[in-house]
């Protein structure tokens, strides 16, 4: 870095002054001048302006000269670079010469032009006692050098212009008056005959350009979907049309004959500016190449107490933690890190149609801090085209830069290093990325929307829920950041969030992305020990035990976790019935909507199932006192009493209905739908709750965990709970039955219950890992290549004796026949072979001959739903035998596919109208049976207390009966239509 002491060593005061001061103050003021030209005025360094205020060049000049520099101030000049001694290296050129800009570019390039020079002695890091021995460059960084040494050589004998600026001229006004071929060569047929005969200009376009090739920087121009689907490049080159939406890939043109044909231009171009390269050319020039390695042997920056203060990104915590993760990538300092910086904008400016171009910039980051973001280090690397932004495809289009990572991260790419005449693979890899919030959501795929837009508060915000906006804001909460001790932190009222508290984080200081992001990312780990960060923002000390804030005594702090879904007070129920929210009913056991109600329906009965529970009761229907019921399923609460109401089931599905409406035509079918979803999540809540009563648990000590470290068939030892521990976060529904409650979690989360373990077993034992079949999570083709290679040798297997076995349960049911199969893989087999027997006598086994696609066509009848019944997947279909043919074909001898079973209408109001009509029978005839029979136990302990008393006895009652069933909707159809149908096709499923 500079020594800026100049700025304040060598003004004494406005008149006293050296003329160094007055030499650099007026070169950086027009520097600062020039860099906001088209923009608004340049902000003051003065004492008395300290950069808040804009003012012109003289006027900034005379507060600079009145009143000095402030103090801190790092210019944006490099004066050291700007004072070099150029006379060595300047040349010839002719007088009245536009600027062409390529000049500056060699200057910078000056030590390649010295090939035999001595280098200068490094400062840091220090010479080695044994310099290495110079080696010749690699043939990429030879080549430029030769080229740069051309620029000595002169047009012709005596010439001030040497061949490069010559060249260099020619293509700029070529560039700058659009010039043709033709008249580019005519033009220089026209110099050249102005010239001595022994001149060196070239003769034609082509012949300047091989001259100017190894000086140029190259593109690629890569076609791209309009879509931002694909790239047509590698295994897509050659294609027209994108693969996956179908789009063409070049223009279409409409021909005199009315055909549209393909023209040879591409809708969409990505351009694409390889940056290896352009990191290569840092490392051409002497000075540069020092500076590339200023991030490991630089002079780092310290305040006035001698501490270190970060002024570099090697300073923070995520370059050292690579440093530890890659010791050997990281002992080379020539190795190169780089940030990516990308955002979208208008090339047309806001005024014109909505138009979103996104540049891509890449930033090698091991230059110094004065260098590391000037104009000359950030690469322009790609520029995505419009005009729609690139959305969730930016990372199609980032393919090309991926790529080059990682050859560069594996690979390396042979560079030659100018500072120490040395060639060396040079790595590089992407250390940052930077960009707005928007940008931050493409690149990274985090969700910039919603209650989480923040990557490092994430959870720790709070928000409020607009109910006319349906859209979350944080405008009202902004006391959440205040300090915990602040006065205004606990005060209610505008801004102290809901309810006017704070959220449970602590902002005293802004979270790091070492010790926040990556933890919070990492949070469901198995345990402190067991979690491994992957990110390159992590560090040490960070472990699951360090990642909550401890409370006194060293107890972890409680998490904040989302409560029990709970029902609404009675004063929050709608005032009249139009003010309920209108669902429909859907299907046998769900509902949609028009307008999305606050409150899914099914939620709030899962909340009302618990509310409501009976714990464990005595049945309406056995004698009073008798023996009591654990109530699980919702046949339990239709026999179960409940204050209030006549039975649990009762007053369910009252209260249900006081937050929902249903139109007229829709009623009977609302109840059948209501009877239905309280009938499946009844079961459901219990399950529910595990999750629930284990996730408090384990919050309470600091710690979040994930479902399956205590459900499923792979449970965790070390998350296994006891019933103390159950009991301990026994839920506020669930604390007037907790004997109750005891036993069900000792029943059924402690499997104490043979019967419904084992049936959980078999349940288990089918799902997870060996998926709906015994194919596990291979499909058919991987588990055929698994048995093909376990057979014996000589044992061949065909395609449905393989299908058979991955069908068939490994793990079935003792108690019932064997062999089992999974769905109705059994049923599919039999057709099958009793069709290839029928097609085919003298076959004895159906499965261990090839297969029979005619046969497979006609005992699935087709393909139903677009898949064979038996064989899916294991034969491909040929148009030539599908079942339209095959049906066509056949006689009235031949054998003839299974009939389709006869299936009911969709919705037969006649149907669902009788079945109404036996669901109220059968609730009268439940309600005069429970009168009956709390009449007739009633009458039974009168009877006992007058035979034990001497009292007359009381009038006679007769005997209830039998209790009336109510038939299910599939046995009721059976009877109704006469026939059993199949399950799918009874009504409204």
């Amino acid at each position: 870095m500079a020594d800026n002491g100049w700025m304040y060593n060598e003004r004494v005061s406005a008149t006293e002054k050296t003329a160094e001061w007055t030499r650099k103050t007026h070169f950086l003021v027009n520097e600062l001048a020039r860099g906001t030209k088209g923009l608004a005025r340049p902000l003051c360094p003065c004492v008395r302006c300290v950069k808040r205020l804009r003012r012109g060049k003289d006027e900034m000049y005379k507060h600079l000269l009145q009143y000095g520099y402030m103090h801190g101030y790092v210019p944006e000049v490099d004066f050291d670079e700007r004072e070099r001694d150029r006379g060595e290296v300047m040349r010839q050129r002719l007088n009245g010469n536009e600027y062409d800009g390529i000049r500056d570019f060699l200057d910078d390039l000056v030590h390649a032009d010295v090939p035999d020079s001595p280098p200068p002695e490094p400062e840091a890091p220090p010479e080695p006692e044994e310099p290495p021995e110079p080696e010749e460059p690699e043939p990429t960084a030879k080549a430029f050098y030769d080229m740069i040494a051309a620029a000595k050589k002169p047009l012709y004998e005596g010439a001030a212009i040497s061949q490069l600026d010559a060249i260099s001229q020619c293509l700029a006004d070529k560039t700058r008056y659009n010039t043709t071929r033709e008249g580019f060569e005519a033009n220089l047929k026209t110099i050249g005959n102005m010239l001595p005969k022994d001149h060196c200009l070239p003769k034609s376009l082509h012949a300047t350009r091989r001259m100017m090739k190894d000086l140029n920087m190259d593109y690629q121009k890569i076609d791209c979907c309009p879509k931002g689907c694909v790239l047509f490049w590698r295994q897509f080159a050659e294609d027209k049309y994108c693969p996956i939406c179908k789009q063409s890939r070049y223009a279409e043109v409409t021909g005199k004959d009315g055909q549209v044909r393909q023209s040879s231009t591409a809708k969409s171009i990505l351009r694409y500016l390889p940056f290896i390269k352009r990191i290569q050319r840092l490392y051409m020039h002497e000075e540069t190449a020092k500076q590339m390695t200023w991030h490991k042997h630089g002079k780092r920056f310290v305040d006035e107490k001698k501490q270190l203060k970060m002024g570099h990104p090697s300073d923070g915590t995520a370059w050292k933690n690579f440093d530890r993760k890659f010791p050997l990538r990281a002992a080379e300092a020539r190795n190169v890190r780089i940030a990516i910086a990308t955002d979208g904008f208008n090339p047309y400016g806001m005024s014109t149609a909505n138009y979103s171009c996104w540049p891509v910039f890449v930033i090698p980051l091991n230059l110094p801090p004065g260098v590391l973001m000037t104009r000359k280090t950030m690469f322009l690397s790609m520029i995505i085209p419009g005009p729609e932004y690139p959305g969730k495809n930016l990372s199609v289009y980032m393919q090309p830069i991926v790529e080059d990572l990682n050859h560069s991260w594996h690979h390396g790419t042979l560079t030659y290093d100018r500072a120490t005449k040395t060639n060396f693979y040079m790595k590089v890899w992407l250390q940052y990325t930077m960009h707005d919030m928007p940008g931050y959501a493409l690149t990274c795929g985090w969700c910039t929307a919603g209650k989480w837009p923040c990557p490092v508060c994430r959870h720790r915000l709070e928000f409020l829920w607009l109910q006319k906006g349906r859209k979350y804001v944080a405008f009202d909460t902004n006391r959440q950041f205040l300090k915990r001790i602040h006065p205004f932190r606990g005060r209610g009222g505008r801004g102290g969030g809901r309810g006017g508290g704070g959220v449970h984080m602590d902002f005293d200081e802004p979270p790091s992305a070492s010790s926040d992001v990556a933890p919070e990312l990492f949070l469901e780990g198995p345990s402190s020990g067991e979690v491994e960060m992957e990110t390159e923002s992590t560090h040490e000390s960070d472990s699951r035990a360090e990642l909550e804030v401890m409370e006194g005594g060293g107890a972890p702090k409680p998490l904040k976790i989302r409560g029990e879904a709970r029902v609404p007070e009675a004063r929050k129920e709608p005032k009249t019935h139009d003010d309920k929210a209108l669902i429909i009913p859907s299907s046998d056991d769900n509902w949609t909507w028009e307008v999305k109600p606050a409150r899914v329906p099914n939620s709030l009965l899962g909340a009302l199932i618990k509310k409501f529970w009976p714990g464990r009761y005595t049945p309406l229907s056995a004698v009073p006192g008798g023996e009591t019921k654990l109530a699980t399923t919702w046949a339990d609460y239709e026999d179960a009493p409940a204050v209030g109401f006549a039975t649990a089931a009762e007053a369910v599905t009252t209260k249900f209905w006081c937050f929902y409406r249903v139109d007229p035509e829709h009623d009977a079918r609302a109840r059948l739908t209501l009877r239905g979803a309280c009938e499946r999540l009844t079961p459901q809540q219990w399950y529910n709750q595990k999750v629930t009563s284990a996730s408090a648990f384990w919050a309470n000590k600091g710690k979040r965990v994930r479902k399956e470290y205590f459900v499923g068939n792979q449970p965790t030892e070390e998350w296994a709970m006891t019933i103390e521990e159950y009991m301990s976060v026994c839920p506020e529904w669930a604390e007037q039955h907790r004997e109750a409650w005891e036993e069900l979690i000792r029943a059924r989360w402690l499997r104490e219950d043979e019967e419904f373990a084992a049936v959980s077993r078999r349940n288990m034992e089918n799902r997870g890992t060996g998926g709906t079949h015994c194919a596990g999570n291979r499909d058919y083709t991987r588990y055929k290549g698994k048995m093909v290679a376990e057979a014996a040798p000589g044992v061949v297997l065909h395609d449905a004796q393989i299908y058979d076995m991955m069908r068939t349960k490994k793990k079935p049911n003792p108690a019932l026949p064997q062999p089992q199969y999974y769905g109705n893989a059994k049923a599919a087999k039999e057709d099958y072979c009793d069709m290839v027997k029928s097609r085919h006598p003298e076959v004895d086994d159906p499965l261990s001959i090839p297969v029979d696609e005619e046969s497979l066509v006609l005992s699935g009848r087709g393909r139903p739903h677009g898949r064979y019944p038996f064989l899916n997947k294991a034969v491909k279909p040929t148009p030539a035998t599908s079942y339209t043919r095959l049906k066509h074909t056949l006689t009235a001898d031949s054998p003839q596919p299974r009939p389709r079973p006869a299936r009911p209408p969709a919705y037969d109001p006649e149907f669902e109208a009788a079945f109404e009509a036996c669901n109220e029978a059968y609730q009268q005839a439940a309600a005069q049976w429970n009168r009956q029979n709390t009449a007739y136990m009633a009458y039974i302990g009168e009877m006992m207390i007058s035979m034990s008393t001497g009292t007359p006895p009381p009038a006679r009652v007769t005997v209830a009966g039998d209790m009336p069933i109510m038939p299910s909707k599939a046995a009721f159809a059976a009877t109704y239509y006469g026939s059993t149908p199949e399950v799918s096709s009874l009504p409204n499923r």
